[in-house]
């Protein structure tokens, strides 16, 4: 009986949980605060047809939290250079709501690497922006692919994860970045 009851509150959650949260097209002043390909084009990345390749989505989770996510996946042709990218910025309700997300986040990518066969191996001194910063390179099989960056600044973080290009030199990472951090923490809520 116990297990039952369980059981409906396990069923229920997970039909309230996705019922809270809401979704709209994303506006352009949202879209300037994700790093997106075609910000890497300086570094000769073909990235073809982004219609095909790119999504944007914003989310609302309620009680003031909310995020934008960019993310691109090179189609399979020989003339597109093979890139994943993923840039989210969230917006927690609160600093302490932050600190637990960030946190949260970087257990969660992670557990989420092992599970695709990565290691993240962390480079604090790669980037460092904002009240806390986490820095790294994805490597399969011992060559680096990608990097990941997550920066928290008061109650926003800025997320990215770039796989099929990497960085390794800060002053790269710091004119993609620094320009979309000042903007994610002027925007208003």
């Amino acid at each position: 009986m116990r297990i039952e009851r369980l059981s409906y509150i396990f069923i229920l959650s997970a039909l309230i949980i996705p019922l809270s949260c809401s979704t709209r097209p994303i506006s352009e002043e949202e879209k300037s605060l994700l790093l997106q390909v075609k910000d890497l084009s300086q570094f000769n990345v073909n990235f073809g047809d982004l219609q095909t390749a790119e999504a944007f989505k914003y989310t609302y989770y309620g009680a003031g939290e909310w995020e934008v996510k960019y993310t691109y996946e090179s189609p399979d042709t020989p003339d597109v250079t093979p890139l994943y990218l993923v840039s989210k910025v969230e917006f927690a309700k609160n600093e302490n709501e932050a600190i637990s997300t960030f946190n949260q986040g970087i257990l969660a990518y992670k557990g989420g690497g092992m599970i695709g066969g990565l290691s993240i191996v962390e480079s604090p001194i790669l980037f460092q922006w904002g009240d806390k910063s986490y820095s790294a390179y994805l490597e399969k099989n011992g060559t680096r692919i990608g990097n990941l960056i997550v920066v928290r600044k008061g109650n926003r973080i800025f997320n990215v994860i770039l796989s099929g290009l990497y960085f390794n030199n800060t002053e790269y990472l710091e004119q993609l970045l620094i320009p979309k951090l000042q903007k994610m923490i002027s925007f208003p809520r």
